[in-house]
């Protein structure tokens, strides 16, 4: 499983769920966790719903993976 804690992003997270993410909510961000084969699928979510200002990191298997 991959790892992130997201900030900056609006409850359009939750259309994730759908595709396998777990989205747990922590006040006004989210713990995320997904399957290694749908990080192409969180880096363009991520590009295309992150607030300006803010950004995001991904642990992976072996490492990070900024955005």
């Amino acid at each position: 499983m991959f790892y992130s804690y997201v900030m900056g992003i609006d409850t359009s997270i939750y259309n994730l769920e759908k595709d396998g993410f777990i989205i747990e909510p922590d006040g006004n961000n989210y713990k995320v966790s997904f399957k290694g084969d749908k990080a192409g699928k969180w880096e363009k979510f991520i590009c295309k719903h992150l607030q300006i200002d803010y950004w995001n990191e991904f642990l992976t298997d072996n490492g990070i993976s900024f955005s």
